[in-house]
């Protein structure tokens, strides 16, 4: 998916993980279907972990997808390919939300600073 990314034309994603928060439709759902993992406090509902069990896949596996993606995106190529591209098709508002936005999730990939992996429990 992440090599799609620059076909598409994305200038900033925003790569994160279904979370199905109380009160909702999907939880309703979810629960419904006994697929909500109900020891898992508040800190999983944050978009970069797994509060449920997927159809055709295991958590972990989910969890790790959403990291190789997330990896994939944010490397420097990746992020200066979509800055680069920016400057001569967005506004300047555009275009500075774009370089910081890139720049920040660049820099925290450089410095392996991903998002945290809760212990899947």
């Amino acid at each position: 998916m992440a090599d799609y990314l620059p076909e598409v034309g994305i200038d900033v994603p925003f790569i994160s993980i279904l979370t199905p928060f109380k009160g909702t439709a999907l939880y309703e759902k979810l629960d419904k279907e006994h697929r909500i993992i109900s020891q898992r406090g508040l800190e999983f509902y944050n978009g970069y972990n797994v509060a449920f069990i997927p159809n055709k896949m295991t958590p972990e596996e989910l969890l790790m997808a959403h990291r190789s993606l997330w990896n994939k995106a944010f490397s420097f190529k990746n992020s200066a390919t979509r800055i680069f591209r920016g400057l001569f098709k967005l506004r300047l508002g555009a275009i500075l939300l774009s370089l910081f936005m890139n720049g920040f999730y660049c820099l925290k990939k450089l410095r392996n600073n991903s998002p945290i992996d809760m212990n899947i429990r």
